[in-house]
């Protein structure tokens, strides 16, 4: 197998670590000092892992890997260090490559990125790892004490580290032109530049930790060729627009010496870098932002060739006040004339509407033209989250017209691809609403989504009050699933979200809408998976007249995970309602767990005995495929079928919750009730 060099040394070198490498690495290993199994989830840890594969030089053998991660000392990147950590097969320990692989990894992450210390541990009975970091140069700083569980004992690990003074480095050249020269940084280049710049347009000082920097940032410093002197730097790190690394980008930044500025180096060294980007790696897209007052910067990114792409508004936060940055991008080997008239790209057409590329200045005519009718409150606080977005126009497709846009981005809900989803979203300018395009553009969208990925879901939120977009989310098939309290803040408040979703195999069964997937039936009432519009129709008309008020605040209580089921007349496969439940707590274990269930029936199924025996159905469901023992529910005081409906399905009255609900501006009691699973044999 050929394998491409990242770095080698005496006899070995690192090469990308496959999926199937890690795997026959672990088949290989003895596990000497794994830790202890643990079945709990591990806490959110806030970094990313990179791995590589440790290889023969000669042969391209594979003999083991090594990793590495960002861990912080403070709140500044300066505050930061690489831990690294090494894995040899047994059959290559002993033969003095553990120190050579250490050090190797070292003096990469050193050679590659501006972090200028690198730390490792091992444990306290590891003698051999303790003598190869020492070998590496690594020097020894402690006791980590009970670090680790291991035979069912705490563990010691001995700390170790390397800085990059320690390593006595000299500057590496990786290009020159034009009087400039493009070089590897060190550690006192920043801090020089930082005394000598006069920091026109940075941001404002804010204190709080930066959550969204979760990449790796690459330096290099700008020499004058002639005299060697320090004239200014770039840096660069990746931003991804897609799961896949076609869709990486390089996204670059630069900053000259005032005595600098005004010559011609800033355009030189602009492409000096893309250039050095381009040629040592595969990424085929570099793009950089600036100031919208940065006029110098501007000129300088278009003189290097790189295109103006739009405006990322209120980017950042200077003079107190929301600035936008100007965008640009540039693609291997694609210069064409920025004066040539760009041509649209359609995506995707169907029912008179088409989804196309967005074309320059049409992101500000939307804006423009936008009501705002939910647009959240102003915060001049940086975004944390920072989501990859994709956008697209939506056309009218006989005329052309432009009728809004649709954006999506990843989510993730674990750690692998099989767990990401598409979070999309839609604005349709006020003349373009109350046409059906919504819900059309909403559902091609998502067609498209799945037809050019591999993710299987796709998810949406809206405002709660915003009915018109819940109708064209439902009109497209997505399956409301619940409330996200207090998402947003909008007139000084958190609102309330609700949420859709729509999964690949969704969309092969809206083929055959009358398609469900039936739990149980009895007595010609049936209890099925929800089929896209269930919930929608029974959330609204189960409510009734004992729907409790509306209340914007967000909940005291943490949030539940609800489970749904449709209630259908078995013999039509006409929908009646439906019954969910959730899990309560009164202990902390799963013995002291009960069931709440939860039934709302559309009205032309009430009075004819469909609650009862629904809400018995879902008892013998509950206590036959789960061991949870008590199955509980409460209703509103004057709900007298409700409560003769529990009553006949098996529930004894247990009490009355006083003023556990506010309807029509009063507190109203509920009637509580309990089943537990000895109730059924008497």
């Amino acid at each position: 197998m050929d394998r491409e060099i990242i770095a080698s040394r005496d006899g070995v070198a690192f090469t990308e670590l496959t999926e199937q490498d890690r795997q026959w690495l672990a088949e290989r290993d003895d596990h000497a000092y794994d830790v202890d199994p643990d079945d709990r989830p591990v806490p959110p840890q806030g970094f990313e892992v990179f791995r590589a594969a440790v290889v023969d030089a000669g042969t391209h053998d594979l003999i083991g890997q090594v990793n590495w991660h960002v861990v912080g000392y403070g709140r500044t990147a300066g505050c930061s260090a690489w831990n690294i950590g090494i894995g040899l097969l047994p059959q290559s320990r002993g033969r003095g490559a553990g120190s050579i692989v250490l050090r190797l990894l070292a003096e990469h992450l050193f050679a590659t990125t501006a972090i200028d210390r690198v730390e490792a541990s091992t444990d306290r009975g590891n003698q051999a790892a303790q003598r190869a970091l020492g070998k590496a140069g690594f020097q020894r700083e402690g006791v980590i004490r009970g670090a680790q569980l291991r035979g069912g004992e705490r563990r010691d690990m001995i700390g170790y580290s390397l800085l990059r003074g320690d390593l006595g480095q000299e500057r590496t050249v990786l290009a020159s032109r034009d009087g400039v020269t493009l070089a590897s940084s060190m550690p006192e280049d920043r801090r020089a530049l930082s005394a000598r710049a006069d920091h026109a347009f940075d941001p404002d000082p804010d204190p709080r930790p930066v959550l969204h920097a979760v990449f790796q940032v690459h330096r290099a410093s700008l020499l004058d060729a002639g005299t060697g002197a320090v004239i200014g730097q770039m840096s660069w790190h990746p931003v991804g627009y897609g799961p896949t690394a076609a869709c990486t980008a390089w996204n670059f930044g630069i900053v000259l010496a005032p005595e600098t500025r005004g010559r011609g180096v800033g355009p030189i060294a602009i492409r000096l870098l893309v250039e050095h980007l381009f040629a040592t790696t595969e990424v085929d897209r570099v793009e950089a932002s600036t100031d919208r007052e940065n006029i110098a910067a501007q000129r300088a990114l278009t003189k290097a060739g790189l295109h103006r792409e739009g405006v990322i508004r209120g980017a950042q936060l200077r003079g107190g006040e929301r600035r936008d940055m100007i965008a640009y991008g540039i693609l291997r080997g694609d210069l064409p004339d920025p004066e040539q008239e760009r041509e649209r790209e359609i995506a995707a057409s169907g029912e008179g509407i088409q989804l196309g590329d967005l074309l320059p200045g049409e992101r500000e005519l939307l804006r423009g033209q936008d009501d705002e009718a939910f647009d959240v409150d102003p915060d001049d606080r940086p975004v944390r989250h920072l989501p990859d977005l994709n956008r697209l126009a939506v056309l009218d497709q006989h005329t052309g017209e432009l009728l809004g846009a649709v954006s999506w981005h990843a989510v993730g809900y674990g750690r692998t691809a099989a767990c990401e989803a598409w979070n999309i979203g839609i604005g349709l300018l006020p003349q373009s609403r109350g046409r059906g395009a919504g819900s059309i553009a909403t559902r091609l969208l998502a067609e498209y989504l799945f037809a050019t990925t591999d993710i299987d879901r796709v998810e949406a939120g809206t405002d709660r009050e915003n009915v018109p977009a819940q109708r064209a989310l439902a009109k497209a098939g997505f399956r409301p699933e619940g409330l996200i309290r207090g998402a947003q803040l909008r007139g000084g408040r958190r609102r309330d979200m609700l949420a859709y979703s729509l999964l690949r195999t969704d969309v092969v069964e809206a083929v055959e809408p009358g398609r469900r997937e039936v739990v149980v039936t009895r007595d010609g009432v049936a209890l099925a998976e929800p089929a896209p519009g269930d919930r929608e129709k029974f959330y609204i008309a189960g409510a009734g007249d004992f729907a409790i008020d509306p209340d914007d605040r967000p909940r005291v209580t943490g949030p539940t995970r609800s489970f749904l089921l449709s209630v259908l007349d078995e013999r039509t496969g006409l929908l009646l309602g439906g019954v969910s439940w959730h899990a309560v707590d009164y202990g902390g274990t799963v013995s002291s767990s009960a069931w709440n269930i939860g039934i709302g029936l559309l009205p032309e199924a009430r009075g004819r005995g469909v609650g009862t025996l629904a809400q018995r159905m879902l008892v013998d469901h509950l206590f036959a495929t789960t061991e949870l023992d008590r199955i509980e529910a409460s209703t509103d005081v004057e709900n007298v079928a409700e409560r003769r409906a529990l009553e006949k399905a098996g529930f004894r009255r247990e009490g009355v919750l006083r003023g556990a609900q506010l309807r029509g501006g009063v507190r109203r009691d509920l009637v509580h009730y309990g089943l537990v699973r000895g109730d059924l044999a008497n």
